[in-house]
């Protein structure tokens, strides 16, 4: 899932709990294990096959927020929040992601064997979850779903990187096992990578196309590329229509699980 898709669940979660927002790092927290890869000493596995239901101490406190993102991929991977990290890839994977992503596959393979970027079946059904993810969160983007998101987004990077950067880089520390140099090197890109201007043109598409091009291994000055891209993508919204029932789902879950008490015991001011 992306990045206004995991704001969104945090943002929902946040309001049924009835938890005040006091430090909007916790917003970046949740979404850190999809940008701290930023970096080149760190990759996705690092962030994200850490324990779903791990003891956190009270000093770091917040690594609960982490949790959380790991709990929504798993259901939009895998249907179900694991209690094991599942560390291989599962082409039958029973998520929402995949399942919706199916009849993407073909499209998917016949696009890269056109564009010189052929890939095996494997592959395309991963990249078949990469568009719905994507889709999702454009949907977020596109619709009064989603009002607020990036505005949210961007003041919780620049307040973390104002105000709580020193307590971040230690408990990100702490949680992945990487120095915290590394850390704040990472947010330095992400920083200047998840700007607002940027994060509008890609959501809206004049960025997103070529970005997934470039992705998907073509070249992105070939119109023929992008045009072959933009109609995966319209494939993509298609699928999902309106996918807010599925994300309420996901808050569902998050709440039924044991985590919901581990969030309810952090108090009525959540980031304190």
């Amino acid at each position: 899932m992306l990045m206004l898709t995991h704001t969104w669940i945090l943002r929902e979660l946040l309001d049924l709990a009835g938890l005040e927002v006091t430090t909007p790092d916790i917003f970046v927290y949740n979404v850190c294990p999809d940008i701290l890869p930023i970096h080149r000493s760190v990759h996705s596995s690092m962030t994200h096959r850490i324990p779903r239901f791990m003891k956190v101490p009270p000093e770091f406190r917040k690594a609960h927020y982490v949790q959380i993102h790991l709990l929504a991929d798993d259901i939009a991977h895998h249907g179900r929040i694991c209690e094991e990290v599942v560390t291989e890839f599962n082409p039958d994977a029973t998520g929402y992601t995949y399942v919706m992503g199916k009849s993407l596959v073909d499209p998917i393979m016949d696009y890269c064997a056109r564009f010189g970027c052929a890939v095996n079946r494997l592959e395309a059904i991963y990249r078949s979850h990469m568009i719905v993810e994507l889709s999702i969160d454009v949907y977020l983007r596109e619709t009064a779903a989603g009002n607020g998101l990036i505005d949210l987004f961007q003041d919780a990077m620049a307040k973390t990187d104002r105000y709580y950067m020193p307590e971040f880089t230690k408990t990100l520390s702490w949680l992945f096992g990487v120095e915290e140099s590394v850390i704040r090197e990472a947010m330095n890109h992400a920083m200047d990578f998840y700007t607002l201007e940027k994060m509008i043109r890609f959501t809206k598409g004049d960025e997103r196309v070529p970005r997934y091009v470039r992705i998907f291994g073509a070249d992105d000055a070939n119109e023929s590329a992008c045009a072959g891209m933009e109609e995966l993508m319209d494939q993509g919204m298609s699928l999902i229509g309106d996918p807010t029932p599925y994300l309420h789902g996901v808050v569902r879950a998050i709440r039924e699980s044991p985590y919901c008490g581990i969030l309810q015991g952090l108090g009525d001011k959540a980031g304190t």
